[in-house]
């Protein structure tokens, strides 16, 4: 059972299991349960991207990004290993996610308390701030130009 009960206020409350860091053994880290293959040492999972160009920190890594990693490297390992560009890797990976069994989704959900931990030490201050996206002249104009064209085809509907 991967969900512990617990009184709170005479009313039982689901507290999942992985939210149990502080009793979650380092050794359970390097050794992944079974049914779990990693394709790279915890390490390199755990570690912050090298390809980021901008001075300002990343977010910490979410659980399936962790997967989609540990996916990646497991393709690249194998053997025959098809060409796939990164949208059809991540297609893939989403569906083995979704498919995925608890003990694996756990797993990578622990590995991202111990990211988001990591995050926390080496970036104190940091504070997500999602930014409202900024419209281009031309997807304004597009969208413009949606209105007007129903707006037109209601014109012609009224005047029938």
């Amino acid at each position: 059972m991967s969900e512990i009960h617990k009184v709170m206020s005479n009313r039982k409350v689901a507290i999942p299991s992985y939210y149990k860091m502080e009793q979650i053994d380092s050794a359970l880290l390097l050794e992944p349960p079974i049914g779990v293959t990693l394709g790279m040492p915890v390490e390199s999972l755990l570690a912050p991207s090298r390809r980021c160009r901008s001075t300002h920190p990343r977010r910490h890594l979410n659980p399936f990004i962790l997967f989609r990693r540990n996916f990646v490297a497991l393709l690249a390992a194998h053997p025959v290993h098809p060409k796939m560009g990164p949208f059809e890797v991540t297609r893939r990976s989403a569906n083995e996610w979704r498919n995925a069994p608890p003990v694996v989704k756990e797993y990578f959900q622990m590995l991202s308390g111990e990211a988001n931990k990591r995050h926390a030490i080496n970036y104190p201050p940091f504070m997500y701030a999602p930014r409202k996206r900024r419209i281009t002249k031309s997807a304004f104009a597009a969208n413009m130009d949606r209105k007007r064209k129903v707006s037109i085809g209601l014109f012609k509907w009224r005047n029938i």
